[in-house]
């Protein structure tokens, strides 16, 4: 399964890029997370907990980042497994300054394993952008108040 987007973020690309890397960021900005952790320069643990039908379950995930060029691009590989199957695959993105905001465009390439694979792709792919939208936009209200409390 593909999935690619874009989204505009009012703040600087060197904010967005330390944001995304705080484990403490990354725990408000995907939904359903319930602990992160860095356990290497280049990689993070976590789990997460789904409640969408059909998803439902909790979920260990593994995140390694394989290039990074801060604070314009980064490609991630990982998975999470749990106990109704799991997700592989890479994803990466790319922050563009454009002024006073960041454009993001991201994609990923997933392979879906187990009972989960039985799911149909759109009803995935849907899950997934919304869950990328909800981050983005908690990722958004996250740098807004940090440039608010800059002197």
């Amino acid at each position: 399964m593909k999935i690619t987007g874009n989204a505009n973020v009012k703040a600087p690309c060197e904010a967005i890029w330390a944001l995304i890397f705080d484990p403490s960021t990354l725990l408000q900005l995907v939904p359903g997370c319930d602990q992160v952790e860095q356990v290497a320069a280049d990689e993070y643990r976590a789990t997460l907990t789904m409640r969408i039908p059909a998803l439902a379950g909790k979920y260990e995930i593994l995140i390694k980042v394989v290039e990074s060029r801060a604070p314009r691009f980064c490609k991630l590989a990982g998975n999470a497994r749990g106990n109704t199957g799991g997700v592989e695959g890479t994803g990466s993105f790319t922050l563009l300054d454009q002024g006073k905001q960041t454009r993001i465009d991201y994609e990923a390439d997933v392979q879906i394993s187990g009972p989960l694979a039985g799911i149909h792709p759109r009803f995935a792919e849907g899950v997934a952008q919304t869950l990328i939208r909800q981050g983005l936009t908690k990722l958004a209200d996250l740098a807004r108040s940090s440039e608010d409390l800059k002197p």
